[in-house]
């Protein structure tokens, strides 16, 4: 055994390295694989006490050539541990293994070569990637520019032209309204409205104090509202409507900023080149817009504003006349079209299209402001003396239709207009479009009908009892009186409601009907006016049923299915919804020989061609109507009107006081207290109505008497009516 532990040093020291042995480190005696197998084997003489070196290998015999050393493993067995256990049991077995994992694991230069090779690969892939990526970009940039460039240029060039061009409105100026007389009523005026244009706005300290020195006023406030426009507002608003001296207060001052600003710039820029030639400089006020807005005034103030109407922010009529002919004095708005930059400044060679405004049409009205004035002031006045709350006066011309002053309560101050103002319908005329129950003023009414049916005559005597039982009604007097005789003229001075009922029922229920709607009731009047929210007069629909009892809700025109004393208290008034207008357009016909004109406000428009048509319609024959003129003149002269006449004018009218309804059904204690009536052989057909509330005793009388009188002496004298009578003792109905 030892011999041939020798004989393998022997053989070891003379073998010839090999020329595919491990190339370990010298200095630590490691190989570089770290295969174990790879080791350098012990010398003899460390085997010697080994009980299994008699098995170590000897030099390989087939090719006489000794096994190549294999490098030392890390884990290098120690002294102390057998160096049997580093050798495979069965030698024979471990060889050929040996052999195959020496034959599979490629020499040392191919692997470095091979390393070397895939790193080169993938050097190369990733230059290939990156450039195979830089030419899609390219082609999509190209593409994309293609499209932008070539393919929708046009489209995209017109949308960016879109979103330059910005629409101004080229606001019409709205249509004047004159009076009958030609003194203005309503008009637009040119004024400015100033705005800060934020983007512009370099300093806003700076402006809020130019401001300040321009147009007075704190600069603090001015800074508090510039520097806080609303969200998204690039343009703040500092005066809407303004005087045009406003502006040129502005502009003024601005010339004045530029003569010391400009000076000051141009040393700057010479002292440094870089900022080159100033031709022009701003201020803290180079931010301020100057917008040229009409604004619609009333040179009269509230004078009339019910009648005239009022219009909105954006001059468009929200009431009377101003909503009614809306379409006439409107005009029509143009438009301008014109590139801008970011900032709202218009571009120097931008496109501009425009397309011009119409202005509105001028109106003229029957109204005369100075009879309208006096009306309003003598309504006030008389409605403080009898506690009135509601009450309405109208003038209409008889002949004409055209309506030369109207008011009702309550008035209000254009200024000062409040929501209680309007809850109580004070920017519409009740007696326009608030219906009511109008008492005696109809007696005429059923006296005309039984004129023209020949049913009386003026000569004809009745009984009148103190009573009249109708159904299980009892009709009476508004005065206690015994049995009495009379006349139709003592009928209609004494406000007879059982006489005018007992010539009602010669009529028949569809004769008073037939005549009532000829008169001009139960149907609208068609006057040209619209309160507040297009409320206008009654329709008077009535075939509307109650959903759940299937009745008509109206049975006005329906004589078929009028009770006795429905029809009984009609002919006085009672039980039917008229307007003031309805009643004073009856007496117009009366005093303009039969004929109903209607009413209207419009009566020229100078700059139209077309010509204005109202309706006349005879109502009644010119007999009839010189007949009730008679009649209704005794009643100023004789009966319940006296109170309300005109020294030294001989009148005709009508006075009425009718139950209130109540809306729980039947009437409540409050009434309505009415008087209609002209002056008789004169010029001016002018018929003047006017209604009150419940009023309270003025003096001997109650307060729509002296108001009527006061409003008619007021007519005589601006229309120079000569008086032609003497005025009798004051009466009472």
């Amino acid at each position: 055994m030892v011999e041939r532990g020798q004989s393998k040093d022997r053989s070891s020291k003379n073998s010839k390295p090999s020329g595919k042995a491990s190339s370990g480190n010298p200095s630590t005696g490691k190989s570089s694989s770290g295969n174990p197998r790879n080791s350098k084997q012990p010398s003899g003489s460390q085997l010697s006490g080994s009980p299994r070196s008699s098995k170590l290998p000897s030099s390989n015999p087939r090719n006489g050539k000794q096994p190549a050393n294999r490098p030392l493993s890390a884990k290098q067995p120690t002294a102390k541990q057998p160096t049997a256990k580093l050798l495979s049991k069965n030698s024979q077995t471990s060889k050929p293994l040996a052999k195959m994992a020496a034959a599979k694991r490629p020499p040392a230069n191919n692997r470095a070569s091979s390393t070397a090779n895939s790193r080169s690969k993938q050097e190369s892939n990733r230059w290939l990637g990156l450039f195979s990526f830089f030419v899609l970009a390219a082609v999509v940039i190209f593409v994309r520019l293609f499209y932008i460039q070539v393919y929708a240029a046009d489209d995209l060039a017109l949308r960016a032209e879109e979103q330059r061009q910005v629409p101004q409105a080229a606001i019409a100026q709205r249509g004047t309204i004159y009076d009958r007389n030609g003194l203005v009523l309503a008009i637009s005026v040119d004024t400015v409205s100033i705005y800060v244009n934020t983007l512009q706005m370099d300093d806003p300290a700076a402006t809020a104090y130019c401001l300040a020195k321009a147009l007075g006023g704190n600069a603090d406030d001015y800074l508090a509202k510039i520097s806080d426009p609303p969200a998204g507002a690039t343009n703040v608003c500092l005066v809407r409507f303004g005087d045009l001296k406003l502006e040129q207060d502005l502009v003024n001052y601005q010339a004045t900023l530029e003569r010391y600003v400009l000076p000051v710039d141009r040393l700057r820029a010479q002292l440094d080149p870089a900022i080159g030639q100033i031709w022009f400089t701003t201020t803290p006020l180079s931010c301020l817009n100057y917008v040229h807005e009409y604004k619609r005034v009333y040179p009269y103030g509230s004078i009339g504003a019910q009648v005239i109407g009022n219009v909105n922010s954006d001059n468009q009529g929200i009431s009377g006349i101003e909503l009614q002919y809306n379409n006439i004095l409107a005009g029509q708005n143009g438009i301008i079209i014109q590139e801008q930059g970011r900032d709202g400044t218009p571009l120097p060679n931008g496109s501009r299209i425009e397309q011009p405004k119409i202005d509105g049409e001028n109106i003229i009205i029957s109204i005369d402001i100075d009879l309208q004035e006096y009306v309003e002031s003598e309504l006030v006045t008389y409605a403080e003396l009898g506690a009135v709350s509601a009450g309405s006066v109208m003038l209409v011309d008889g002949a004409s239709g055209e309506i030369y002053a109207a008011a009702s309560l309550p008035l209000y101050d254009r200024e000062n207009l409040t929501e209680a103002d309007i809850i109580a319908g004070a920017m519409s005329l009740s007696c326009i479009v608030t219906p009511f129950e109008p008492g005696s003023t109809m007696k005429a009414v059923t006296a005309a009908a039984a004129l023209e049916a020949g049913v009386i005559d003026t000569e004809e005597v009745l009984y009148i009892p103190s009573r009249l039982g109708v159904d299980s009604y009892q009709i009476k007097d508004w005065y206690e009186h015994s049995d009495l005789d009379m006349n139709l003229r003592d009928i209609l001075a004494k406000s007879s409601n059982i006489g005018i009922t007992q010539i009602g029922q010669r009529l028949g229920k569809q004769g008073l009907y037939d005549y009532f709607y000829q008169a001009g009731f139960y149907q609208p009047t068609h006057v040209d006016y619209l309160g507040l929210d297009g409320i206008g007069e009654p329709l008077y629909v009535t075939d509307s049923v109650d959903p759940l009892t299937g009745d008509y809700l109206s049975i006005a025109d329906k004589p078929e299915l009028w009770s006795n004393i429905l029809m009984a208290n009609l002919t006085f008034g009672q039980g039917l919804y008229v307007t003031p207008l309805q009643i004073a357009s009856f007496y117009g016909a009366v005093n303009n020989d039969g004929v109903r004109a209607d009413p209207h406000f419009l009566i020229s428009r100078p700059q139209s061609s077309s010509d204005l048509q109202y309706r006349s319609t005879r109502i009644m024959s010119s007999e009839t109507a010189t007949t009730l003129n008679d009649l209704l003149e005794s009643v100023m002269t004789d009966g319940t009107g006296q109170a309300g006449q005109v020294a030294g004018y001989r009148m005709a009218g009508k006075t009425g006081t009718a139950e209130v309804a109540s809306p729980e059904g039947g009437y409540s204690d409050e009434v309505y207290h009415s008087i209609v009536g002209y002056f008789v052989d004169c010029d001016i057909d002018l018929v003047c109505i006017v209604t009150m509330d419940n009023s309270q005793p003025v003096g001997d009388t109650v307060a729509s008497k002296p108001l009527f009188s006061s409003v008619m002496e007021y007519v005589a004298n601006r229309y120079r009516i000569a008086p032609n009578a003497l005025t009798n003792e004051v009466g009472e109905e």
